[in-house]
């Protein structure tokens, strides 16, 4: 048995097999075909350079079911039918036999007739006789009500006594009647009416019957759809704000009824996304019927409103229903924003991985695609749309797409992504993942236009043509052109591309006319051309030739900039001529952020507050440069790369920072790693991430189950940050030290120069060592790139202390602003002389920062390399005995001269300090860059650096905030980070291991400010009020902690009533007491709800923030078919653990 799409090796006709009769629906009867529904999605509008195709909607139309087909083979059978099955869903693994046609919230009840289907073609496949089979239903399809329901049957294998079952159900599934009754069948068949059945309501209705034997055991099974028109339009419903409601707005409109008959009663009825009914109204049909439920105690962003016209009897007469919409903003989702990964495409069993996904704690889902269908099967899970790949890349020359400055393609870009946010805005939309997988150029592209984006980027790097070739020490050759070949010029490609256009007109109808297949105009370029040539096409040879003979030039083509060409690049690199090489890359780099920004610059003109950025990316050297200037940031997890993202992000605009996180690859289950990722997101300052992904067969298996790699054990965590701990760490931001980080693109790109020579270090390696020594003093610095630190970053901000790690090239501009930091009286530490290189590379003649180092330089011969290896022996301060360090690598090249030599490594000086005017500048002559691994091991080595960097940040007036030590001495492998909140402080401790200590537990003893009430956060315990918080954790452990100016001593609830019918609203008041009474410091409050059998009752979650003052009040609105009895409503301050729980009496029965 094959649920059959598209073509396939299965498929019987390939088999070369003959049905055994014609395919046809009623080889398999009892099914509602004609019922069912699907999406249609409206004419979508393509823009075909930015590849990509703009659905502005959907509607509903017939479900195209296909076929049935039996067809023998050997001595059993096949039976394949096709379902229409989206290609979509076959993605990642989802079997054929699940249906997955698009459907809206409305069509859901038509699902179960597909499995329906699938069980009754299985029965057919297996060969089993029935003793009994139903052959057909009546009534089917439009029907006045009058019609009797019946049933015919035969019993194959003789006379069948049993039981039929029976039940109706409206097009939401919901069964308004059922019963049963005995029947009886012979092998001539017979005709069976449902004796109480009776269509007295109209719309949509289903009747499901089954065939039970006298054992109980059912037979045979099916169903009819039936549409009863009573003769009455439906009433039209008006909403107040018909695309969405504000935040917080009650829900509002109006429904009119026309030429109602007399005593026509109209009744209202609200359905949240759980179907619970939370709202009725009811009255006459003979006017406008005004409605108004209030928003506050409603859960989720979507709720179906249905207006009935009921006859005196309270018979249904018609029906109209509508969605109303009030999407959350990022602000109302909280400081703690994680998001996760699954389709948003509108099928029941993508709905089913939607919704347990944000009942594991998330709010947004990143879907496959941006449409208004997916937008809003997202909504009814009550997740935002999350940011959507759109692929800014550069995958190589031959790619369709590989110059993003092309003006139509950028405007193509422009119009379908405004057209796409416009599309999809009513349903909320978070905004655009832009890098998907993706990296810059690492070389200028053969399109015409990055080049002259390239042109216009060096002349602000340094002014006119002349200028660039001093600067780079090479002056580009004039282009021989053979008289076949297009130029390089891009400026002639441009007129080249101008000129097709006036011949061909589109670029489909070029690549029509040429016979090949073309991305974007900027593919048209010399070597295209060449390769085209090689195939034996000269269709593009003879439109060369021919433009050539026609185009005289213009004012641009004598351009000297024209000469630097991707080709002329690479022939000067190979000539040992490298800055235009270097230039070029950094050039592709900041181009890629550029690009980026532009589409998130085009989305805002249409959702201002959108996020839009990047995750999973090949960034470079450009990291720095694109987490500062996108507020969506989410790279590949690294312990040092999602610190870098957060601390970009948290530093320049509020966003979404912390990493891109998934199932891959299996781990132990005791591995930290497995659950550590997230904490770590969130203590570096992080306020989200997005978990890739939770598809089936990765993060979640076939049947709904959290996969054993990942997914189970991180969600664990999330579920744990959602109860309201990531909302009050993420809504402190992290406090930063005085301290700044030099992320310099220019010194990262050079690091290929510097290759050859074997360094002692690279700015990569040197930049996490750095970071790790700030980290063991427990300082969050601020890392900042060249264009900050040439803006006044350091003064704005009051730096106090600069580290340059592996920092080989330098701008003229940044060199003076160091050496002026350091006369001010900053302190510098580098572990490279500084800026060798200018920008592009070229080797300064004098390091120009050799003075303030103390320093002279002897540039490298031919046959000497920038290292040698050795004991590193020295002093870490001035006054204490010299000691050994331990094996370590120093740069020869350098020599004392005013400095203060406090190490060597063999004759190299390794430890130099310099007083330089107010200040001091302190060169780490040797592989500071290994400081990761002497904090790893722990013991002597590490504790010497330590103590080095410990007096560094005391001599420039940096205290460490929170010092710590283990059983009182200082220890690596920790990791403090505090939060400042109000008078308070939230402090988040990560064991990182050391392998100095190999017990269970570390002890650990942190030294606070002042005397503080400290709380367990993740325990809810008050551990006192202390000067010295003790503590020891396990290997991996986390730990989070409130140290507030006072005691929280309880927390008082009440209700605004004790009992309440369905429909109804009540109102909790929480209040904290303080001691001493005073204003609060930034608290989270949790709710939690226990129906009457005790069950976790997810709709009445809520994580609320709490004002400075006074009390938090809580609506939360009971629906007509919630469980009656007492249920329990907890409320907890997530600072302290402190919590109070209310009952109230849910009165009534429950409704259907």
């Amino acid at each position: 048995m094959q649920d059959q799409w598209g073509s396939n090796p299965l498929h019987p006709n390939s088999l070369g097999l003959k049905p055994l009769v014609p395919p046809n629906k009623q080889l398999l009867p009892g099914l509602p075909y004609e019922g069912l529904q699907q999406v249609a999605h409206e004419p979508g509008k393509t823009y075909p350079l930015a590849k990509l195709t703009v659905y502005p909607g959907w509607s509903a139309k017939p479900y195209e079911f296909g076929e049935v087909g039996l067809y023998q083979f050997g001595r059993g059978s096949i039976i394949y039918y096709t379902t229409n099955t989206t290609i979509g869903n076959m993605y990642w693994g989802t079997p054929a036999v699940i249906p997955g046609i698009e459907i809206t919230r409305d069509m859901w009840a038509q699902t179960d007739y597909l499995y329906s289907h699938t069980a009754k073609a299985l029965l057919r496949a297996s060969g089993r006789p029935q003793a009994v089979q139903i052959t057909g239903m009546q009534p089917r399809g439009e029907t006045d009500g009058s019609q009797p329901a019946e049933l015919s049957v035969v019993a194959p294998g003789g006379a069948f006594t049993g039981t039929l079952r029976w039940q109706i159900r409206d097009q939401w599934g919901i069964v308004t009647t059922h019963g049963k009754q005995p029947c009886q069948a012979t092998d001539q068949g017979v005709i069976l009416r449902l004796q109480d059945v009776t269509f007295a309501h109209a719309g949509r209705q289903f009747v499901d019957v089954w065939l039970d034997n006298a054992a109980g055991e059912t037979v045979d099974w099916g169903s009819t759809f039936v549409e009863v028109n009573r003769g009455l339009a439906p009433p039209k419903i008006q909403l107040k704000f018909p695309d969405r409601t504000p935040r917080g707005e009650p829900l509002e409109g109006s429904v009119v009824m026309e030429d109602a008959p007399a005593g026509t009663t109209l009744r209202l009825t609200l359905v949240d996304r759980f179907w619970r009914e939370v709202g009725r109204l009811t009255g006459p049909a003979d006017a406008p019927l005004r409605f108004s439920f209030p928003a506050g105690g409603l859960a989720g962003q979507i709720w179906f409103l249905q207006a009935d016209a009921l006859d005196p009897a309270g018979h249904l007469l018609s029906r109209a229903h509508t969605e109303i919409r009030s999407p959350k903003t990022k602000a109302d989702f909280g400081a703690w924003t994680p998001a996760a990964t699954t389709y948003a495409h509108g099928t029941i069993e993508m709905s089913a991985y939607q919704e347990m996904i944000r009942q594991l704690g998330y709010v947004a889902n990143r879907s496959g695609s941006l449409t208004p269908l997916g937008a809003n099967a997202a909504l009814w899970n009550d997740l935002q749309n999350y940011p959507t790949p759109w692929h800014i890349t550069a995958l190589g020359d031959d790619a369709p797409m590989n110059d993003w400055e092309e003006p139509a393609l950028r405007e193509e870009m422009r119009r379908s992504l405004q057209e796409v946010c416009e599309s999809v805005k009513p349903w909320g939309v978070w905004g655009m993942n832009l890098t998907d997988d993706s990296g810059a150029y690492r070389q200028l592209p053969r399109g015409a236009y990055s080049a002259i984006k390239f042109y216009e980027w060096l002349q602000t790097e340094y002014g006119d043509f002349d200028a660039v070739c001093e600067a780079w020490g090479w002056t580009p050759p004039e282009e021989e052109v053979a008289d076949e070949d297009l130029p390089q010029n891009p400026y002639v490609q441009v007129a080249f591309h101008q000129w097709l256009q006036k011949k061909y007109g589109s670029l489909e109808d070029l690549a029509k006319a040429w016979k090949v297949t073309l991305g974007q105009w900027a593919n048209l370029h010399q070597r295209m051309v060449q390769l085209q040539r090689d195939k034996g096409n000269r269709l593009p040879t003879e439109d060369v030739t021919a433009f050539k003979q026609q185009f005289a030039g213009n004012a641009d083509t004598d351009n000297p900039f024209a000469r630097i060409t991707n080709e002329s690049i690479k022939a000067a690199y190979d000539a040992g001529q490298t800055a235009a090489w270097i230039d070029a890359q950094r050039f592709c780099q900041k181009l890629w952020v550029g690009d980026m920004d532009f589409v998130c610059q085009a989305m805002r003109e249409v959702i201002p507050d959108a996020y839009a950025g990047t995750d999973a990316a090949y960034y470079g050297y450009s990291a720095a440069e694109a987490f500062g200037r996108l507020n969506y940031v989410c790279p590949y997890y690294g312990h040092v790369t999602v610190k870098l993202g957060a601390q970009r992000g948290r530093m320049t605009q509020p966003g979404l920072y912390g990493a891109c996180l998934g199932t891959y690859g299996g781990k132990p289950a005791n591995l930290a790693v497995r659950r550590n990722p997230i904490c770590d997101c969130l203590l570096s300052g992080g306020t989200g991430y997005v978990f890739w992904c939770f598809w089936n067969g990765n993060g979640i298996t076939f049947d709904y189950k959290l996969q054993d790699a990942h997914a189970l054990y991180q969600t664990e965590v999330n579920q744990e940050l959602d109860s309201g701990i990531g909302d009050l760490v993420a809504g402190c931001p992290p406090a930063y030290a005085p301290v700044a980080m030099l992320y310099s693109l220019s010194s990262g790109t050079c690091d290929q120069l510097e290759a050859k020579h074997e360094p002692v270090t690279s700015h990569g390696l040197s930049w996490d060592a750095f970071l790790a020594a700030f980290e063991d003093l427990g300082l969050y610095p601020y890392p900042i790139i060249s264009e900050e630190l040439e803006g006044g970053f350091l003064q704005k901000h009051g730096i106090k202390l600069l580290a340059l790690p592996g920092c080989n090239a330098l701008s003229d501009k940044e060199i003076q602003v160091v050496r002026d930091f350091v006369n001010a009286g900053g302190v510098v530490l580098a572990d490279v002389l500084p800026g060798r290189r200018t920008p592009c590379g070229v080797v300064r003649p004098q390091p120009p920062l050799a003075d303030l180092f103390g320093v002279e330089f002897t540039p490298e011969g031919p046959e000497e390399k920038a290292r040698l290896r050795g004991v590193l022996s020295g002093r870490p301060a001035p006054d204490t005995p010299e000691v050994t360090f331990g094996e370590a690598l120093g740069d020869p090249r350098v020599k004392a001269t005013t400095a203060t030599v406090l190490g060597h490594v063999g004759e190299s000086p390794a430890l130099l300090e310099r007083t330089f005017g107010k200040g001091q500048a302190v060169l780490f002559n040797c592989s500071f860059s290994s400081y990761a691994t002497w904090r790893a091991e722990g013991g002597e080595p590490w504790l010497l650096w330590h103590q080095i960097m410990l007096r560094l940040a005391g001599a420039a007036g940096v205290p460490r905030p929170f010092p710590w030590t283990s059983e009182g001495k200082p220890t690596p492998g920790f990791r403090i980070t505090n939060f400042p909140n109000g008078k308070g402080y939230l402090l988040g401790v990560q064991e990182l291991g050391s392998g100095d200590f190999t017990g269970p537990r570390r002890p650990l003893e942190i030294a606070l400010p002042e005397a503080f009430h400290v709380y367990d956060v993740r325990a809810g315990k008050h551990l006192g009020q202390v000067t010295t918080l003790k503590t020891d954790l396990p290997r991996g452990g986390v730990r989070i902690y409130s140290l507030m100016p006072y005691q929280v001593k309880s927390l008082d609830l009440r209700a605004d009533k004790t009992s309440l019918a369905g429909a109804g609203t009540v109102t909790l008041t929480a209040n904290l007491n303080l001691d001493p009474a005073t204003r609060r410091d930034r608290h989270v409050l949790r709710v939690e709800a226990t129906d009457p059998q005790r069950q976790s009752f997810y709709p009445f979650q809520r994580v609320l923030e709490a004002p400075p003052a006074g009390p938090v009040r809580v609506p939360l609105t009971f629906a007509l078919n919630d469980t009656p009895g007492v249920w329990r409503i907890t409320v907890t301050d997530v600072n302290s653990g402190a919590g109070t729980t209310v009952t109230v009496q849910l009165k009534g029965e429950k409704q259907p």
